[in-house]
């Protein structure tokens, strides 16, 4: 299914290669500046959503296995005093859609610019049909979008997912949250009847540790902003996930 993905790019204004011959060029993260943007690489901690948590749950939950599959789909021009415009290559089933995403240097976007452009791109993408998970105006909340656990991961990463929504009780979690030492894996919690977690929140998965007594799991919350974290024993939260979703 996605062998035959599309791929949509967020293309620059300067983009074409004939622009870039006479203007500015583009770089990739990684490049003789990065070090000035991000200090070293775009980081967890520069990530905070609002009431729309799956695109940053799932780049919480990339970043943590492989920030390249973050920084080789994003592109910029400028220097380091100001990011004149950037650009994401996101991935979408059936349709192709080509827009451009521009930002300026701001206080409020010197760390995160970079995440407001990956969720920009997949809010203008043209695959957010009605009753998905975009209108014209803005993303869906959590508690109305139609994205499932799996779908912010391979739209990012334009890679094969899994979503599991049977069956999650201790055992089956504990064996895909051991999944999660390798991939990228994002859970998406219950509407009602929550123990732990915050109804139909999506969250990324970080690491679990287990022993004889206790198996511990701990999760970005995008939502508390600043890479925050919540760490439970797997017992306390089991039946509040909904679903898991992973890449294969």
């Amino acid at each position: 299914m996605f062998a035959s993905m599309t791929i949509i790019k967020a293309l620059l204004v300067i983009a074409s290669t004939t622009i870039v011959a006479m203007g500015a060029p583009q770089k990739r993260f990684g490049g003789p500046l990065a070090d000035q943007f991000w200090e070293e690489h775009p980081s967890t901690e520069d990530v905070k959503s609002g009431d729309s948590s799956w695109i940053e749950a799932s780049i919480c939950s990339i970043l943590e296995r492989n920030r390249a599959e973050i920084e080789g789909h994003i592109k910029f021009d400028g220097d380091w005093r100001a990011i004149r415009e950037a650009s994401c290559t996101v991935f979408e089933l059936d349709q192709h859609n080509v827009f451009t995403y521009t930002t300026g240097w701001t206080e409020d976007l010197k760390s995160n610019w970079w995440v407001h452009t990956v969720r920009n791109a997949i809010w203008k993408q043209s695959d957010a049909v009605p009753g998905g998970w975009a209108t014209e105006n803005f993303l869906l909340i959590d508690s109305e979008t139609h994205a499932k656990a799996d779908t912010g991961l391979w739209k990012i990463t334009g890679r094969e997912s899994k979503l599991e929504t049977e069956n999650l009780g201790f055992d089956t979690l504990r064996d895909l949250f051991l999944k999660a030492e390798n991939t990228p894996m994002v859970i998406k919690s219950k509407k009602d009847g929550l123990k732990k977690l915050s109804k139909s929140r999506f969250y990324g998965i970080k690491k679990m540790v287990q022993n004889d007594i206790y198996c511990e799991v701990t999760l970005f919350d995008p939502k508390g902003g600043k890479g925050h974290t919540l760490t439970y024993d797997l017992q306390w939260f089991q039946s509040d996930v909904a679903e898991v979703g992973y890449l294969l």
